[in-house]
């Protein structure tokens, strides 16, 4: 700790004596550095100007550093390319076709199948198209993109001449020199080199429009080349550029424009090439440097806002430690997260005390069809729990051609976000039925068509309910086929295993075959070890996960944090056995004096026995007895003067019931919380209070699991709380809009009082709504404000983009 601490020190110290003496203080960049060179390879150097168009300087550390550098001159060289041909920029110069041959200079160093690409792209090309090529390489080879640049160098007579010019234009740009031309052996003629100042001084006055000697609308021609995609409300122009010679340097150079402001900066990363070579140390140093670059914009650019959340807690979703900042949202869209200036603000909210989050993504819910119904489409008991993503079709049950269910939900209007899995039970029963049999070839190509077809319109992935009719009935290699295909399209497998209680491990099992067989992402839904025979089984479970990742496997899991299931009384009475074909089969042979209907009811007896006869069960909801929501088989037993066993042949036969299985050790919810690869899940769905007494999870997972416990018990950071609820889910799936606090990420927000934070929901009244969510954000729009909901519908579905075949 003390070697930490004094290491940090030490890079203070270092960087503070390397900043520049006319730079002003700026302790947020001085901190976004530090922290991308201890993410940087060993040895890294940043040279960065910051200033403004005038010269005003922001920031400068290593600043009149020479660094090697290619692309990122360029900028210079197509100034002096359109100064020198300003009059004719729509025709092509003479000449070209003469350069591009090998015993020219700029092109000795091409192959004739190089050239031959050059002079197919820019033989006949503009000037003003040369110099377009020159800064973009998208829609034709590198060495177009670097012959571009070569041509100018010619046509300006050369590296020297070319450099005589740069330097005759501004004496601030004498340090950028041509030594060769692109591409070119670097050992001989030296590297072509720059300074960020100077680079910053050429960006600098091209952004002011002072380029001397140059028309108004000539620089503007210059500008719309540089024009980058850029941000809500920030427009961007600029230039990278690259070397993976000794020193390795990324440079990322240009400027932003912002509420009348300007922004100019040149940032260069330079490394050892290191023994693993430029490759690998390139690939370490081209996120830092886009880092600090983005870091430009948020730090120096004042930030206008729709809504500015000020002063709160950031969770940014990714387990990194809380900070006090503001997050500005403008549209649907994060704009600003941190500490940044503020511009123009519509809705200024002060959040000073309060944690602000990305919303939470409930990586499994049964919400398919009342999130379709008028009274539950709003899903409150979600959105007070602080959710804004739910994510339908798991246990392998819900709708299966996704293209009109995603519709239905964009025409009727939600309370907030629908993503969905493809539901291999509700497949299955659609080509087969729900008979205990293999699939046919026949029936099997059909499933898999579906399954792409569902991939094409938007699914997430495949799940299973494997103790579920008719999910149970498809063997392992039925599901390697479908999985595989989904696979293709770049979708996840996620399952509710064949066996949760004493067959946890063999259920294990199979999913990590699956995971290889199919190469998928696996998901393991719910986990757990259920019934006091089985408890402790999941850390071994965890044991074999460990491994399986350990050998490059992706598989990760969710937990609801209660010691109860959930689901029907026959799914955790009966085995899926007995339950082939419909309901009026499975009383049938149930009740059968027959050696078929004895081994069922000695299932049922035996689950009964692991359950204190009963006493672990409690009904959710029967139809029949509605007053029995609540009470546990044992108790309505006793009531009625019946075995507990008959009391469970009686309500199948009327149609079956709801349960609540109090089956799962607190000591294992807890050890599983911890680890890094389990998300939070509730495993419930939309509700509205009523007579049932259903599962509490419905109403208050999240906040039990943050605010229960993380802040009050301990048990995890509340940063580990929240990234299991946002960050890790959005991974999982496979978002990468939302899930963080980033700008240019959907605006999916909470902001909740932590040491407030609770679930009141019972297993005994489980019709109550959490507390401590002060707001929610949905896709930007507000859906909870200070502790009310507003009623806003602005959920929608979310369809995620399938793999390509190319891609594959």
């Amino acid at each position: 700790m003390i070697r930490s601490l004094f290491a940090h020190a030490l890079v203070c110290v270092c960087l503070f004596l390397a900043l520049d003496a006319s730079a002003q203080a700026n302790p947020l960049f001085q901190q976004a550095v530090e922290d991308q060179l201890a993410q940087a390879p060993t040895g890294t150097e940043f040279g960065v100007w910051i200033g403004r168009p005038d010269g005003e300087v922001l920031f400068a550390q290593n600043a009149d550093k020479v660094m090697p550098t290619a692309s990122s001159i360029k900028v210079a060289i197509m100034i002096e390319l359109f100064a020198e041909y300003e009059d004719q920029l729509d025709r092509p110069p003479n000449g070209v076709k003469e350069i591009i041959q090998a015993d020219n200079p700029a092109f000795a160093h091409y192959t004739q199948k190089q050239r031959n690409e050059v002079i197919e792209h820019l033989a006949e090309a503009t000037v003003a198209e040369i110099g377009y090529r020159m800064v973009h390489t998208e829609g034709a080879p590198n060495r177009v993109y670097n012959g571009a640049s070569n041509i100018a160098i010619a046509l300006l007579g050369g590296p020297e001449k070319t450099t005589a010019r740069i330097h005759d234009r501004d004496p601030a740009f004498a340090e950028i020199i041509v030594n060769r031309y692109m591409l070119a052996d670097r050992t001989v003629n030296g590297e072509n080199t720059a300074t960020p100042k100077s680079l910053a001084a050429v960006l600098s006055k091209l952004s002011s429009g002072a380029v001397t000697g140059l028309k108004d609308e000539t620089v503007k021609r210059m500008h719309e080349i540089l024009k980058l995609d850029s941000r809500d409300g920030v427009t961007s122009y600029g230039k990278s550029g690259s070397l993976s010679s000794d020193p390795v340097t990324r440079i990322l150079s240009g400027w932003d424009e912002s509420n009348g402001e300007t922004v100019v900066y040149a940032i260069m990363g330079s490394a050892p090439k290191g023994a693993a070579g430029g490759t690998a140390t390139f690939k370490r140093l081209k996120p830092t440097v886009a880092h600090l670059r983005a870091a430009v914009t948020d730090t120096f650019l004042p930030v206008d806002a729709d809504i500015l959340l000020r002063s709160g807690t950031l969770f940014i979703g990714d387990e990194s430690e809380p900070k006090v900042g503001n997050l500005a949202i403008r549209g649907d869209k994060i704009v600003a997260v941190g500490d940044f200036p503020i511009g123009s603000v519509v809705w200024d909210i002060d959040c000073k005390g309060l944690a602000i989050s990305p919303g939470f993504i409930d990586l499994h819910n049964h919400s398919d069809n009342p999130i379709l119904r008028p009274a539950t489409r709003s899903a409150a008991n979600y959105l007070t729990q602080g959710c804004t993503t739910l994510v339908t079709g798991n246990c392998g049950s819900g709708p299966v051609i996704a293209g009109a269910y995603y519709d239905k939900i964009d025409e009727r209007g939600v309370g907030l976000n629908i993503a969905h899995l493809l539901p291999q039970g509700s497949l299955r029963s659609r080509v087969i039925g729900d008979t205990n049999r293999p699939a046919t070839k026949e029936e099997l190509a059909q499933m898999c068509e579906l399954a792409e077809r569902a991939m094409n319109d938007g699914v997430w992935g495949m799940s299973t309910g494997l103790i579920y009719v008719p999910s149970s009935y498809a063997d392992t290699n039925e599901l390697v086929e479908i999985a595989s295909v989904v696979s293709k399209k770049g979708g996840i497998y996620a399952s509710h295993m064949r066996g949760e209680g004493t067959g946890l491990l063999e259920a294990v099992d199979e999913i990590l075959e699956i995971q290889r067989r199919a190469e998928i992402p696996v998901h393991i839904s719910h986990f757990k070890s259920s019934g006091k025979d089985s408890w402790g089984l999941v850390r071994i479970a965890i044991e074999k996960i460990k491994d399986a990742q350990k050998e490059g496997a992706i598989v990760t899991a969710d937990q609801y944090p209660y010691t109860a299931s959930s689901t029907s009384l026959g799914a955790t009475t009966m085995p899926s056995w007995a339950r082939s074909g419909s309901r009026a089969d499975t009383v049938k042979r149930m009740q059968a004096d027959n050696e078929e209907g004895a081994r069922i009811r000695a299932a049922i007896e035996k689950k009964l026995e692991l359950t204190d006869n009963g006493h672990r069960i409690q009904i959710a909801s029967f139809k029949k007895k509605p007053q029995w929501a609540g009470k546990r088989l044992d108790e309505i037993a006793q009531e009625e003067g019946i075995s507990t066993l008959q009391l469970v042949l009686n309500i199948e036969e009327a149609g079956g019931a709801q349960i609540v299985n109090h089956s799962i050790n607190e000591e294992d919810v807890r050890y599983v919380m911890t680890f890094p690869w389990v998300a939070t899940a509730s495993d419930g769905g939309a509700k509205i209070p009523g007579a049932s007494v259903p599962h509490p999870r419905s109403y208050g997972t999240f906040p039990r699991k943050l605010g229960y416990y993380s802040v009050r018990e301990k048990n995890v950071p509340l940063a580990h709380a929240v990234r299991s609820s946002t960050g890790l889910p959005a991974e999982i799936l496979g978002m990468t809009d939302r899930g963080f606090l980033r700008p240019g990420l959907v605006a999916d927000v909470v902001v909740f009082k932590p040491d407030e934070l609770i679930d009141t929901a019972t297993f005994v009244k489980p019709h109550q709504y959490s507390e401590g969510v002060e707001y929610v954000f949905v896709n930007g729009e507000v859906a909870i404000n200070e502790g009310k909901l507003t009623g806003a519908l602005a959920g929608k579905a979310l369809r995620k983009t399938p793999k390509s075949d190319e891609t594959n």
